[in-house]
């Protein structure tokens, strides 16, 4: 293995190469990042490679930190390496859907570019025609459509969905398209906590009326071609685990999954929920999956933002990547998603094109795409 430590001088970069994966005190004090490359990589990286902003390393880019706290920059862009690099040696089945939640159709040309699906948050059912405008059959889409059969008595109830056709029809969006049911059931426990003495029924009951709605709205939308996931907060599985020890998901969705913004060895914290290993929850749904025969494949939704409660800062975030990939790579499970939230910053989030390491996190979520 070599060490190629890279430090900044002016506007120009030197480099030193060492023989082995050591690099001394003084190496890391003087770099601005450390890159390590496979040994097969001696003798292609040229001085012209690192003369900008970028080192060439095999298939992959890792863009150097050249402000804010040096050393923090070291160890985040050594943990990215060791992603990448893994990403890179590795061979797991491939998820068919990779890419970034943007809030915004101004951010669908970056979104485009990573991996091959764009998320969204539509606001209206014009929203999803114009969104699949911009994206011009580039990438795939994912869309959120739980809001359009929400009512605030009722909670979610039954609607004719042939809207959502006529919208993709309107756009001539011809690649895939997901739509996904976002936390539904903690929506509707919320609800309960809020004083909605139906939703209270329906939770105690254990989501009877909620699950059948949402279960016609999706089998209604799938004869139409379009492929539906349901994900669910890491709070409501936890729920739902300590009260029926069962889980109550739309299971004849195509991708089911559940949500935890927090680090990977102990999310949790709030609402009265532990903090508990990330893999904990998602093991339990795919444990679900299988009792309730669901051909559903596994969707991940990593954070790759900071920020709402959730994220403390980008070294953690980074390492909840990092731990969705060892999952990615370690297990059998048939992972059919795997999208990060979220690209941009919008309230009190920052987003990931606006943290310290954007360039990485494009290539991480491309080398998923293409592994």
């Amino acid at each position: 293995m070599l060490v190629i430590a890279v430090q900044q001088t002016s506007n120009a970069f030197s480099y030193t190469v060492r023989s082995n994966d050591r690099c001394d005190e003084n190496c890391f004090a003087q770099a601005s990042a450390v890159v390590c490359c496979p040994t097969e990589m001696i003798g292609r990286l040229t001085p012209e490679e690192i003369t900008g902003p970028r080192i060439l390393c095999s298939n992959f880019h890792l863009l150097l930190s050249s402000s804010g706290n040096k050393m923090e920059g070291i160890v985040v862009s050594l943990v990215l390496v060791s992603l990448v690099m893994s990403l890179f040696f590795s061979t797991p089945s491939r998820a068919d859907y990779v890419g970034v939640h943007i809030v915004g159709k101004e951010y669908i040309e970056e979104g485009v570019d990573i991996g091959n699906t764009v998320s969204f948050y539509p606001k209206s059912v014009a929203d999803i025609t114009e969104h699949l405008i911009e994206i011009n059959n580039r990438s795939h889409a994912v869309f959120s459509v739980q809001a359009f059969f929400w009512q605030d008595e009722k909670g979610f109830v039954y609607e004719d969905t042939r809207f959502l056709l006529e919208a993709i029809a309107k756009s001539g969006h011809t690649m895939d398209v997901i739509v996904f049911f976002d936390e539904p059931l903690w929506v509707i426990r919320r609800a309960c906590w809020a004083g909605n003495q139906l939703a209270c029924k329906d939770v105690a009951q254990g989501f009877p009326e909620t699950l059948r709605n949402l279960t016609q709205i999706a089998t209604e939308i799938q004869s139409y071609g379009i492929k539906v996931a349901h994900t669910e907060a890491h709070t409501e599985v936890y729920y739902q685990y300590a009260e029926q020890g069962k889980l109550g998901m739309v299971y004849t969705a195509d991708f089911i999954g559940s949500i935890c913004y927090g680090p990977v060895d102990g999310c949790g914290g709030q609402f009265g929920v532990p903090r508990l290993p990330q893999v904990n929850y998602i093991k339990f749904v795919v444990e679900q999956m299988h009792l309730n025969n669901s051909d559903a494949k596994l969707a991940l939704v990593p954070g790759v933002a900071i920020g709402m409660g959730g994220l403390a800062d980008w070294n953690e975030a980074v390492t909840q990547i990092l731990g969705y990939r060892d999952f990615y790579l370690q297990h059998n499970f048939d992972i059919g998603a795997f999208i990060g939230f979220g690209w941009n910053s919008f309230g009190d989030l920052t987003g990931a094109r606006d943290g310290l390491y954007p360039s990485e996190i494009m290539i991480l979520f491309n080398d998923l795409h293409t592994q």
